[in-house]
């Protein structure tokens, strides 16, 4: 397939494999990746593998196999790859390597089952629409020193960044940790706080609210 082929080409439900061939030289704009390890299916396939390690920046062939959208997608920079993160989609997929008789000799992603991955750039809205609605999301190291796009004291605006929000709120130590988000309603104000070494600002009326608290 051609380096900017994406995934959402090719038909295939949920656990379906195929096998891809891809050419040399998919690392320099071969198009647009999202994720690590698993991938939105609308990102390009031939970089998603050499992202992955899967491939080589040579070329060669893999297989890919279809599963579940997640809620989260976190990105990172990997075999001359950048990869970039994102919210919720509909359907991903994996790559793995092939060994001589054609089958798969690396094992597939093991995602974490009590939790959503996320990285410091994922905001709120991250755990859905859906007042009520609750996820446990873990939050990796070096948040507190990122841009904090924060408005509120817990709750927050459904598009804070969540991981500054649980440092923010005392919930998790700025090296990261589980913390649960629970979706709420929105609110007249949200007024500013300086906690935790983040400073968090007011806001006027807003739609969704989240608010933050230890897993239990």
């Amino acid at each position: 397939m051609p380096c900017r082929q994406k995934a959402r080409d090719v038909e295939g439900a949920e656990d379906t494999s195929r096998l891809v061939r891809c050419p040399q030289g998919c690392t320099q704009g071969g198009g647009s990746v999202w994720g690590t390890a698993v991938y939105t299916d609308d990102s390009a396939v031939c970089p998603a593998l050499v992202h992955a390690g899967v491939l080589p920046e040579s070329g060669g062939v893999a297989s890919i196999t279809f599963m579940r959208g997640l809620r989260a997608y976190v990105g990172s920079e990997s075999h001359g790859v950048k990869s970039s993160s994102y919210g919720k989609w509909a359907r991903s997929f994996y790559g793995q390597a092939l060994g001589p008789e054609g089958k798969a000799v690396t094992a597939a992603p093991q995602l974490p089952l009590d939790a959503v991955s996320v990285d410091c750039s994922h905001a709120g809205r991250v755990a859905g629409t859906e007042r009520g609605e609750s996820l446990t999301i873990l939050c990796p190291p070096g948040c507190a020193g990122q841009y904090h796009a924060l408005w509120g004291s817990n709750p927050y605006t459904s598009d804070s960044r969540v991981c500054a929000a649980a440092i923010h709120a005392g919930v998790i130590p700025p090296e990261g940790g589980r913390v649960v988000v629970t979706l709420s309603d929105g609110q007249a104000t949200y007024v500013g706080s300086t906690k935790n070494g983040i400073e968090s600002h007011k806001y006027g009326q807003f739609g969704l609210s989240f608010t933050v608290s230890a897993v239990k």
